[in-house]
């Protein structure tokens, strides 16, 4: 891996993270910041189990994507390296936050990057969000949760975190899940993840949704016989078909995610019944 020998020549030492593909992860912590190859914009730094959600979206040459609470864009700088490889896309990426200063952080990240398929717009611009109702092939949703499938990382959480939070995380939740699934065409996608493993914010939430959305069902996320790094992926779905990567023992951030379909048949006849 031409980026492993380039770090090594830094002084940084490095192995092939265990299943996502293109990943490394450092023999010792370093302050990576200062890496002429991170200023180069050659890598981000991201945990194992969010690049391997990255690898499992479905991304079509030429897609029109939203990545809704986009935040500073970890997994939308993925998305558009995976873009970029096919030579002729077309496709785009719209990054939408409500945070405009990690937007501003976007920003400096796809430059460094150069990332040129990432457009980016404020959540609270519905003047130039509406332009995509009900026209996007993919959205990703990365909603905002409680936060404790990533305790590993930030022990502290075991003493911020109350029960009683939950009910605010979920009707935020329901509501960008409501709000930002009228962007999906007709036979379009939605991905819904959360770095959480409580069932109130995953799978609870997903039914939720499709008892309240009924032009949405739930599509496969994981096609055998795909593998990464000799590890069957099935190993991480759910019998519900979700994904959950906290069911493999990896030293990972615990995430859920469900790709739902935009039915196009309920879609229409749901119109005719209005």
């Amino acid at each position: 891996m031409q980026l492993r020998e380039r770090l090594a020549t830094e002084g940084i030492a490095s192995l092939p993270t265990s299943i996502a593909p293109d990943g490394l992860i450092l023999e010792k912590r370093l302050p990576l910041h200062t890496s002429p190859a991170f200023q180069g914009g050659l890598f981000e730094v991201q945990d194992e189990a969010s690049q391997l959600l990255g690898h499992l979206i479905s991304l079509p040459e030429d897609a029109l994507v939203l990545d809704a609470c986009a935040g500073a864009g970890g997994k939308t700088l993925h998305l558009a390296a995976r873009m970029g490889s096919y030579r002729k896309s077309s496709g785009k990426i719209l990054a939408t936050d409500a945070d405009p200063r990690r937007l501003d952080e976007l920003d400096k990240r796809c430059a460094r990057a150069g990332a040129s398929t990432i457009d980016r717009v404020s959540s609270h611009d519905s003047r130039a969000l509406d332009r995509y109702l009900g026209r996007c092939d993919l959205v990703v949703l990365d909603a905002p949760c409680s936060g404790v499938g990533t305790i590993r990382r930030n022990p502290d959480l075991k003493l911020r975190f109350t029960p009683e939070q939950i009910p605010h995380y979920q009707a935020l939740q329901q509501k960008v899940l409501s709000d930002y699934s009228t962007y999906v065409r007709p036979g379009g996608y939605l991905y819904y993840m959360s770095c959480s493993f409580l069932p109130q914010e995953n799978e609870m939430m997903i039914a939720w949704f499709l008892s309240t959305h009924p032009h949405f069902e739930m599509a496969s996320l994981i096609r055998e016989p795909d593998r990464l790094s000799g590890v069957s992926l099935a190993s991480l779905e759910t019998e519900d078909g979700f994904l959950r990567t906290d069911r493999l023992d990896h030293a990972w951030d615990a995430f859920f995610m469900a790709r739902l379909q935009r039915n196009p048949d309920r879609y229409e006849k749901q119109l005719h019944t209005r």
